[in-house]
């Protein structure tokens, strides 16, 4: 059985790996980083989700266009 800090420590590490695979391309597609990470897509956009609105991520640009951009603190 998992406990509830070994699945928040997970998620964690998926926002790690997420916002690396961010800084090597910020053009990809939340589709290409799910692939990426082997995970699923819902799961990105939760993630998505979550660090924007820790302020650690934007979009700059247009949808189709654009690309992320991790904030630095």
């Amino acid at each position: 059985m998992i406990s509830n800090k070994d699945t928040i420590l997970e998620t964690g590490d998926l926002k790690e790996k997420l916002l690396l695979c961010i800084k090597r391309n910020a053009m990809c597609t939340q589709k290409k980083y799910a692939a990426q990470l082997v995970i699923s897509l819902p799961t990105v956009k939760r993630l998505f989700a979550k660090l924007q609105k820790d302020k650690l991520l934007v979009r700059e640009g247009t949808n189709r266009k654009g690309y992320w951009k991790i904030v630095e603190k």
